[in-house]
């Protein structure tokens, strides 16, 4: 989690947060006023990845208020594939199996299946009813919405534009092109599967995806 007094931007795993903590880090690390959550420590991952919930049950003094709440969101079908690879990656001990991606669901390197709306449900529908303003940054749209969001919040002018559109800890794809291609022609059943990432992405994108 990064903060101000005027903004919260929520680490959404699988969404570009690893380029906005170094984009923060190296740009307005100097910033007194914005608070970046370590992520050092034991307990880093938990920390870093809060939801609102979280944070206020970690801390009850903290409240959105009238706070923008940011959050970085990507098209269903593409965060799935990120995720897949990256679990695959940190747990290759784990039978990774990308046929479970057709119901939205991916194994976690604990072991546990998960399910993509496990996460929208932390990330937003958490927080829906407590921010009066919520602002979407679109992976796919990054260096664009980044501007335009945080730009209210701090000198964007500073950021290089090929820092902006670079792409940071990327997961070698694992998936064949095969099923790759049968998940794009099963985006119905998908967004049927995962209700609340489809009302999120149509939120965000102003409708979904389609072959």
């Amino acid at each position: 989690m990064i903060y101000g007094d005027k903004f919260v931007w929520l680490h959404f795993p699988k969404n570009a947060g690893t380029k906005v903590e170094d984009i923060f880090n190296k740009y307005f690390s100097d910033r007194k006023d914005i608070v970046q959550d370590s992520i050092d420590g034991n307990d880093s991952n938990s920390f870093w990845h809060d939801g609102i919930s979280d944070r206020e049950r970690r801390d009850p003094s903290f409240s959105v208020g009238d706070r923008e709440v940011v959050i970085c969101v990507r098209r269903l079908r593409s965060w799935l594939v990120s995720r897949f690879n990256y679990e695959k990656k940190r747990s290759p001990s784990i039978p990774h199996d990308y046929s479970y991606l057709l119901e939205g669901r991916f194994y976690e390197s604990s072991g546990y299946l998960n399910h993509a709306d496990y996460y929208v449900e932390k990330y937003f529908s958490d927080v829906r009813h407590k921010a009066k303003n919520i602002r979407f940054l679109r992976v796919e749209n990054f260096s664009d919405d980044f501007r335009e969001i945080f730009g209210a919040h701090v000198d964007v002018d500073l950021i290089k534009n090929d820092i902006l559109s670079s792409k940071n800890n990327k997961s070698h794809n694992s998936i064949p092109d095969s099923f790759l291609a049968e998940m794009k022609l099963g985006l119905s059943d998908l967004y049927e599967r995962c209700p609340r990432w489809k009302e999120l992405e149509t939120l965000a994108y102003g409708g979904l995806e389609s072959f």
